[in-house]
């Protein structure tokens, strides 16, 4: 008690108030408690609800095993260091080892997302004036320069094994199925597919608007739709429910999972390639049919050129793409050349 009253004196010489520093004190959150305000707080910046997810998600993931139970006022630059040196498995390669290295791409993120955090806590005076620790570690450089990323793409499917590849996907009939049918078709990528609503989509005239907030590059996707799309997406509207989502999960309302086109590859043993890698099936198939090169980007929702001709290239090259489409899609799909024929001049 003795020790106690010379504490409270001594600071009181000083000119500071044991007892309101003692309450203030129990006041300061955690790292873990005071990302979630912040998260809060940019809500509205963020471009979408994928991203505003994926912001919260690598800090509770990476940082808070580490650092989460830490006053905010107590995360220093060796706290830092230790979420960006913490051991991870790289879940694309399998590889294991040091988070800022096997994986620095999330891990830069991560670090950027802890800066915020601190920011913000410092601004509300939750922390002593002082430079931030991400800013003194990336001055210093002492986190290692990671290697140069190699041009790793994810596992494609070779074009000329792509009817192959469709008639065995024919016998699988499940959502997922669908939904697999539906991205090879349209050369979109796995989230554009499985966020498909049924307020973008215009059977009649046979496109898929895709609003900028659900597009990588966030600008609106216009595909046209082939024939066999058309076929898949009417046989799904019968099954439609009450929700706006084609390919709802099994939560209502509710999408099918991220990985649930990885999963059905891995039931049709098809370990060695993934969803994504369609998207280079069909750029290459392009490619290798002398389809034009700007055409097939734009198939892909990629920009090329510059500034000006991407201004003059707004126009998506609808009608330039639609045959091209259907091609793709009469040969994926196994159609005979008198069927495709037919089936082009249907959208023509």
């Amino acid at each position: 008690a003795a020790t106690k009253t010379n504490e409270v004196r001594a600071l009181a010489r000083n000119g500071v108030d044991y007892f309101a520093r003692t309450k203030t004190a129990a006041k300061v959150p955690t790292f873990d408690e005071f990302a979630v305000e912040v998260h809060e707080r940019l809500r509205p910046s963020f471009k979408n609800t994928k991203h505003a997810s994926q912001w919260l998600t690598t800090v509770k993931v990476y940082a808070n095993p580490i650092i989460g139970d830490l006053p905010i006022n107590a995360v220093d630059q060796a706290a830092v260091l230790r979420v960006m040196h913490q051991q991870v498995t790289n879940s694309r390669s399998k590889a294991s080892g040091d988070f800022w290295l096997i994986t620095n791409e999330t891990a830069n993120r991560t670090l950027q997302r802890i800066a915020k955090v601190l920011d913000v806590a410092q601004s509300l005076g939750l922390r002593d004036s002082g430079e931030n620790p991400v800013r003194v570690i990336r001055a210093a450089n002492v986190l290692p320069k990671p290697k140069k990323a190699s041009n790793a793409h994810h596992a494609a499917l070779p074009w000329k094994a792509l009817p192959a590849f469709w008639s065995a996907l024919t016998e699988r009939t499940d959502t997922s199925a669908d939904a697999l049918r539906l991205l090879i078709l349209s050369g979109c990528r796995t989230s554009e597919v499985l966020g498909a609503a049924w307020t973008e989509i215009d059977l009649e005239a046979a496109i898929w608007a895709i609003p900028a907030d659900r597009m990588k590059a966030g600008r609106e996707h216009v595909v046209p739709l082939p024939t066999q799309a058309i076929e898949l997406l009417k046989a799904r509207a019968t099954m439609r429910g009450r929700s706006e989502l084609v390919f709802e999960g099994q939560k209502a309302a509710r999408p099918l999972s991220n990985m649930a086109l990885l999963a059905l590859l891995r039931r049709m043993e098809r370990t060695d390639i993934t969803a994504h890698g369609f998207r280079s099936c069909m750029r290459d198939w392009a490619g290798d049919h002398g389809v034009d090169r700007v055409v097939a980007e734009a198939m892909l929702a990629h920009t090329t050129g510059n500034k000006v001709e991407q201004a003059y290239a707004r126009s998506q090259l609808l009608e330039r793409r639609r045959p091209v489409g259907q091609g793709y899609a009469d040969f994926a799909t196994g159609a005979t050349a008198e069927t495709a024929t037919r089936i082009r001049g249907a959208v023509s």
